[in-house]
């Protein structure tokens, strides 16, 4: 593996590393300490980890989304499954996790859904939307 800091993003909005996971772990640590605040670096699933503009998150995007829409974080649900979506999970009024998502992500939550492949998404939009 090269030096990190020899890679040219040029133009790029979006970098995923795909590797096995320990290279993975490896090179999050070491993004984290090259670049610190200067990007959003966050582990999606154990083989990808994604490299984008640090105000391009999911929290933000929820933010913007709700100041256009007149709708307080507080109002907002939002569910997720990987370390990439902590930010978000923390953001909204309520943050669901799948009983698939990392430990972290499930500890952050204020509720657990079944898995993905359990209709967790479905089954949590029933709960507290009560379709």
């Amino acid at each position: 593996m090269g030096r990190l800091s020899a890679l040219s993003l040029g133009e790029a909005t979006k970098v995923v590393a795909i590797g096995e996971p320990d290279l993975i772990s490896q090179l999050l640590l070491e993004a984290k300490e090259l670049f610190g605040d200067q990007l959003a670096i966050n582990r999606s699933y154990p083989h990808f980890l994604e490299f984008g503009h640090p105000q391009a998150t999911k929290a933000q995007a929820l933010a913007w989304l709700g100041q256009r829409l007149g709708i307080e974080p507080e109002a907002m649900l939002a569910i997720g499954d990987g370390e990439n979506d902590l930010d978000m999970i923390e953001f909204a009024g309520v943050g669901v996790a799948m009983a698939n998502a990392p430990a972290a992500i499930q500890a952050a939550a204020d509720f657990v859904t079944a898995s993905n492949t359990e209709d967790g998404v479905a089954l949590a939009l029933e709960k507290f939307f009560r379709l």
